[in-house]
């Protein structure tokens, strides 16, 4: 009996974990990072779902650890998720990504997995850590607005009259490449660590560590700056607009992957560790399953965002990747698990605001949007919730 109930476990935290890696291609990130450009019509549906499958894997595969830390151990105290449990609530909440791609709302993972988790964890006897949950709502909340807000500055920017177009382009520009650096990779590290760039090469210079600590981000920015500067003189503002959307897109399905796969791997690390899996294997064959998610079923979401939130130009669009873009990099590092669509949602309401002309934002869309991100926390939990005391009432949770 034993060795049966462990064969089902595994293979409902297999599926259960593939199932999320491909709502997550298709749903979590497929919604946001191309959606913008494809707006713009700077790139067709189809193109933006390959790149987003090629950047997404890499994205995935090199940065997905961090989040899958948190998702994995740091949602609950005193009692560890147990493998049963686990798949029982990644695959109920990719059920509901599922539904709302159907309906071309896309819930986000952050949101469905981690009340999912939370929910389990609960069920099974284990106490509330209300420190990581304060950190969370405190992000989920917040981030959206602040996003809103830097989108539309920039959008405000790029639209101006009075400020060449050149330069408005070079400070975009400036500041997307001013964070290359400071990304946290694999092998930039100690052993089994992750370290940036800039902090590798300030370790090798003693002498100067913090001048190249400090500087080298700076150069990278003056780098971007320029070639921003020299591309809008070299091909005009259309055609640097259209290059800077899909550049923008591919590092935002390179930062949001990093973040999000951690949503299908982290529930399901405990029954990994016993049959000493590492992480790097799990992450490839994660990674796979959001690919296949992206070239399958991403279309759909990334219309929905492109059109249906607000009427975007070229520069509004841009607008809208950047602090998306700065974000998911600031949440890897903090190992927090944001919600992908409510940023780039956000940060397409702002860009689109910017105009200040009526019809550019469609608010029926944005609060049945926010309605079913509620409803899928409020309903992620309380399924969850209720299958796992049912699992434990029959002695296999």
């Amino acid at each position: 009996m034993a060795g049966t109930l462990f064969a089902i476990t595994v293979v409902v935290a297999a599926v259960a974990g593939l199932f999320m890696a491909w709502s997550i291609g298709a749903v979590a990130i497929g919604g946001g990072a191309f959606a913008p450009a494809v707006g713009a019509n700077a790139i067709p549906v189809r193109r933006a779902a390959v790149l987003l499958a090629v950047f997404g894997f890499f994205g995935a595969l090199l940065q997905g650890a961090s989040v899958t830390e948190t998702i994995g151990s740091g949602l609950v105290r005193g009692t560890a998720v147990t493998p049963l449990a686990a798949g029982v609530a990644i695959l109920f909440s990719a059920v509901l990504m599922a539904i709302g791609a159907i309906g071309r709302y896309p819930i986000p993972a952050a949101f469905t997995v981690t009340g999912s988790m939370v929910a389990a964890g609960l069920a099974l006897g284990g106490a509330p850590a209300w420190d990581v949950y304060t950190r969370l709502a405190a992000v989920w909340v917040v981030a959206p607005f602040v996003v809103a807000l830097a989108s539309y500055v920039i959008a405000k920017l790029l639209v101006r009259d009075d400020l060449p177009k050149e330069y408005a382009v070079s400070a975009v520009a400036g500041v997307v490449f001013l964070t290359i650096p400071l990304f946290e990779l694999p092998y930039f590290g100690p052993a089994g660590q992750r370290g940036t760039l800039a902090g590798t090469l300030a370790a090798w210079t003693p002498v100067v560590q913090e001048v190249v600590r400090v500087g080298l981000p700076i150069l990278f920015a003056a780098g971007g700056a320029w070639l921003g500067y020299r591309l809008t003189l070299q091909h005009g503002e259309s055609e640097t607009n259209r290059r800077l959307l899909v550049w923008l897109g591919i590092l935002v399905a390179f930062s949001g992957a990093g973040n999000q796969i951690g949503l299908a791997v982290g529930p399901v690390m405990p029954l990994l560790e016993e049959l000493s899996v590492g992480y790097t294997p799990v992450l490839l064959v994660a990674a796979g399953g959001l690919v296949v998610g992206a070239l399958t079923g991403s279309a759909r979401l990334i219309e929905a965002v492109a059109v249906e939130y607000a009427t975007l130009s070229p520069s509004r669009s841009i607008a809208a990747l950047v602090p998306a873009f700065l974000l998911a990099q600031i949440a890897i590092a903090y190992g927090v698990p944001v919600s992908f669509n409510e940023i780039i949602i956000a940060a397409i309401v702002g860009s689109g605001a910017a105009t200040g002309a009526a019809g550019e934002v469609n608010p029926r869309k944005l609060y049945f949007t926010i309605a079913a991100w509620v409803g899928s926390l409020v309903g992620a939990f309380a399924v969850t919730y209720g299958l796992v005391r049912l699992l434990v009432g029959a002695g296999v949770a």
